[in-house]
């Protein structure tokens, strides 16, 4: 059996043992804010992904339901029936070859060609006021 001294003794901590428990369960007190706070931002990042993806598809979507709505043969029964416009046959295009590169010349023009050219001018541009 055990003796009276030995039930009775308590087991004793050192200093430097309390104050370590101490500093973990404080230390870990203060992490835990930080662990939800960073959960929250990570929850909140992966919530504005998923829609941003959600937009960016319906984006998507939305571009192709337009494209196929544009239905070019309507496009073309209005222009012919409100514009009065028609559609080129074969027969009306014609394609030219280039056979030699173009080449311009930059005339100057010489306005002083005389007495009588300025009085040709003088009269052209009265005749002009007067239509």
């Amino acid at each position: 059996m055990k003796t009276r001294s030995e039930s009775k003794k308590k087991k004793n901590y050192g200093k430097l043992t309390v104050v370590l428990v101490v500093m973990i369960v404080l230390v870990t007190t203060l992490n835990i804010p930080c662990y939800i706070t960073q959960y929250e931002k990570n929850y909140e990042a992966r919530t504005l992904t998923e829609e941003l993806n959600d937009e960016v598809n319906r984006g998507k979507r939305l571009l192709i339901e337009y494209k196929s709505r544009v239905n070019y043969k309507l496009v073309e029964d209005y222009v012919t029936e409100n514009l009065n416009m028609k559609k080129l046959e074969n027969y009306q295009i014609e394609y030219i070859s280039k056979s030699a590169d173009d080449m311009s010349v930059v005339v100057k023009n010489d306005d002083d060609n005389g007495f009588l050219s300025r009085i040709a001018n003088t009269f052209s541009i009265i005749a002009e006021y007067f239509r």
